[in-house]
């Protein structure tokens, strides 16, 4: 169809305008801002004074784009019978494919993200514990032997009592055990975000449909703090896959022709999340468990209720079991006994400084009402912008509807938001704002759902315009989509592959020196955030070794010279080395023979004295 050229100026007009805007926004970030150096990696709770700048810039500059764009997608979609075309095609789509290739991407976004922007690097000290206890876990064992000469081998995250296990939940370390086994422990994130879609699909047709459920593909795909994490090793995207699968199962519970074993499902899955994050499974999954409880009255009744139990008993008796073998205690977690061990240590080498004077160690601060408030609105700011890359990624959510299992969802997003009111922090700010992380699955939902509700309500209040109501949802959704990835995304992918960099030089020098097998001997911080200054980092100590101490480079904690010397009679078959970083930031190894004494200080602590064979 022809256009005259005032009609091609309106149709281009707003994508023009969109662009403009963009690159104003890419001129002050470039320009004014070092490029795209966002300070992150240096905050716990509100965001840092650079990217808060940042941040500033792009809820202006993002929101007007995401404004233009709309109006040149409606535009667009007004062009004959276009707007009837695709809607046909996409409700009609099929939804085998979108399934096998939403899955796909799902794995090949984060499995690229890992190969290109992180390199293979762990973003937090959280990660080398949790390989840790995966190799641990392979072996058949829940903990390890303690190496002689333990003080070498004392970590964060870790215990080191004579056993030698992490302080994290073993659920996720258990799901990172055939990526051991098959050496691609880096990969089983991907793979578990892959494992995430059928379910979340599954949940979103039922709530919505099949075309609002490809919506939820879309927004899924494009979530650069869910692609991230599942790039990295923690313990996140795992926990949302089992989540996903356990409100499906919820939802697949209340047919009338649902067999026994679907309840027994529920609750294998639901032991699983609370595994990997117990109050995470919780605060998600209490609503749903109620739910599905009070529909047993017109369902499977005690038949149900036995098949959920017989798996629910044995996975916690599993969990204590886990307790018991770990800290000699049914009821005593491994969180519990890290701040004992590390009291018990003199806090060398711990989460805490040596002359930490604390008598208790939680994660929950009670007591502050003011405190708590202030937490969860930094939280609900940060996890506003970073969940999806939106200027407001919980604007749909608000118009989710009626319904009880949309009301169920709801409750699920205020469950987690009560149960962590009293945490101590947001959690760290590379990706993230991580203790709020699995906010991320009922939000999505709720989204969709609020995104279907506004298109019903357009399209019935506005029957004269009714072409133009129908299509502004799903455009602004594009427009959304499309900016995050042209704008947002990379700004803070750009800060996230300096930061993985920086992290990565250790090991990057190690390779290219070709120095063999080694033990590397590390003086605390292991990184220092120079290279990729501002943006700061979340990894402070060295990475954890094999349980058996095989690994070709063993990295352990510097001591003294002397008492390094001592570890390395029992290892004559490497070199020692110490590594220290030279004035212009660059990671060097000094060979630990050629070293004169008093050349590199003695490490900060108490206690190296008592090393001795």
């Amino acid at each position: 169809m022809d256009f005259d050229p005032t009609r091609r100026l309106r149709l281009l007009l707003p994508f023009a305008t969109a662009a403009g805007l963009l690159l104003l926004l890419d001129a002050a970030v470039s320009q004014l801002m070092a490029g795209s150096q966002l300070d992150l990696g240096t905050s716990l709770n509100l965001p840092t004074p650079g990217y808060a700048r940042f941040l500033a810039l792009w809820m202006l500059y993002g929101s007007l784009a995401v404004a233009a764009l709309t109006v040149g997608f409606v535009r667009w979609l007004e062009r004959g019978d276009l707007q009837s075309r695709l809607s046909a095609a996409w409700i009609h789509g099929n939804d085998r494919k979108w399934v096998i290739y939403g899955s796909l991407f799902a794995f090949l976004i984060p499995a690229a993200l890992r190969t290109f922007l992180l390199h293979g690097t762990p973003l937090t000290d959280d990660e080398s514990a949790y390989r840790f206890m995966a190799q641990v876990l392979a072996s058949g064992r829940v903990y390890a032997d303690s190496p002689p000469l333990k003080l070498f081998f004392d970590n964060r995250f870790m215990i080191n009592d004579g056993k030698m296990y992490s302080h994290f939940f073993v659920g996720w370390p258990a799901l990172l055990v055939p990526g051991v086994w098959l050496g691609i422990p880096g990969f089983m994130n991907a793979i578990y975000s892959a494992l995430t879609l059928p379910a979340l699909f599954g949940v979103l047709r039922r709530l919505t449909s099949s075309a609002w459920a490809r919506a939820g593909v879309l927004m899924y795909l494009s979530s650069p703090m869910l692609m991230v994490a599942a790039a990295t090793e923690t313990s996140h995207t795992s926990c949302v896959c089992a989540l996903a699968w356990f409100t499906w199962l919820c939802l697949k519970s209340q047919d009338t022709d649902t067999p026994w074993w679907t309840h027994s499902l529920l609750a294998t899955v639901f032991c699983v999340a609370f595994f990997i994050r117990p109050t995470s499974a919780l605060g998600i999954g209490l609503p749903l468990l109620i739910w599905w409880l009070w529909g047993l009255r017109r369902g499977s009744g005690l038949r149900g209720l036995l098949a959920f139990a017989v798996p629910a008993i044995a996975l916690a008796a599993l969990f204590l079991t886990v307790n018991k073998l770990q800290t000699g205690s049914y009821f005593e977690v491994a969180y519990q006994r890290a701040f004992t061990y590390a009291e018990e240590n003199g806090f060398r080498f711990s989460l805490w400084p040596t002359d930490f004077s604390g008598d208790a160690f939680t994660e929950l601060q009670f007591g502050s009402l003011e405190h708590a408030l202030a937490i969860l609105g930094a939280a609900l700011f940060r996890f506003n912008i970073t969940f999806l890359g939106w200027p407001c990624s919980l604007l749909f959510a608000l118009f989710a509807g009626r319904g009880t299992l949309r009301r169920v969802i709801e409750l699920s997003f205020v469950s987690f938001l009560a149960l962590h009111f009293f945490t101590n922090n947001v959690g760290i700010d590379t990706f993230a704002p991580m203790h709020y992380f699995e906010l991320a699955w009922p939000l999505l939902i709720l989204n969709i759902c609020g995104l279907q509700k506004i298109t019903e309500n357009l399209t019935t209040a506005s029957a004269a315009h009714q072409r133009w109501a129908t299509a502004l949802p799903a455009a602004t959704l594009a427009a959304l989509i499309l900016t995050n990835i042209i704008s947002y995304a990379p700004t803070r992918f750009a800060a996230i592959n300096r930061v993985a960099d920086n992290i990565s030089q250790p090991q990057q020098v190690h390779r290219a020196a070709e120095l063999g097998p080694s033990v590397i001997f590390v003086r605390e911080p292991f990184i220092r955030y120079c290279r990729s200054k501002p943006t700061g980092g979340w990894v402070f100590s060295r990475p954890n070794n094999d349980p058996l101490l095989e690994n070709p480079v063993l990295w352990v904690n510097h001591l003294s010279l002397e008492k390094n010397r001592l570890l390395m009679q029992r290892f004559p078959d490497r070199q020692g080395y110490v590594m220290a970083w030279d004035p212009r930031c660059r990671v060097v190894f000094l060979p630990l023979n050629e070293l004169a004494p008093g050349a590199v200080p003695d490490a900060p602590i108490s206690g190296i004295d008592e090393v001795q064979l």
